[in-house]
């Protein structure tokens, strides 16, 4: 695997499981398939891409190699119809969720994408979290960036 500031590069490999193309990227272990080579290959660089996104969104390591026992090249040779570089770009965008913005509206939003619910009724045991706690686990759980 090649990285530089743009992008990382890692290998693929594509075998033929009936009548489906099947492309694994082996420094990650995420795979797909397509009924044509490239619709195989560019399955493959979306799964990738959002593996990678949600790796880095929240924070865990992206690499896990396929087991040289499952390597297609080790394991099935024969099968085995190409080999070829995988380009994933990428860009990092970061933001601060700033205190301008209102926490009743990150609460507002998170309802209505149903990612918060209403506290039970009664005393909660232990801390409460507090509206800005739950709005903010919204947020990061539910995907949602500032306005």
């Amino acid at each position: 695997m090649a990285n530089d500031q743009k992008h990382f590069e890692f290998t693929g490999v594509v075998f033929r499981d009936g009548k489906h193309f099947v492309c694994l990227c082996l420094e990650v272990d995420v795979a797909s398939q397509g009924r044509t080579l490239r619709e195989a290959k560019k399955m493959l660089a979306e799964a990738v891409t959002l593996y990678l996104e949600t790796c880095f969104e929240n924070g865990i390591p992206y690499l896990r190699p396929v087991p040289r026992e499952d390597d297609p090249r080790v394991s099935q040779p024969e099968g085995v119809l190409e080999s070829f570089p995988l380009k994933v770009d990428f860009k990092v965008h970061a933001f601060a969720w700033a205190a301008r913005h209102s926490t009743e509206e990150a609460r507002r939003r998170a309802q209505e994408g149903g990612l918060l619910r209403s506290a039970p009724k009664g005393k909660p045991p232990g801390r409460r979290a507090s509206d800005h706690d739950n709005a903010r686990s919204a947020l990061e759980c539910g995907g949602l960036t500032p306005p």
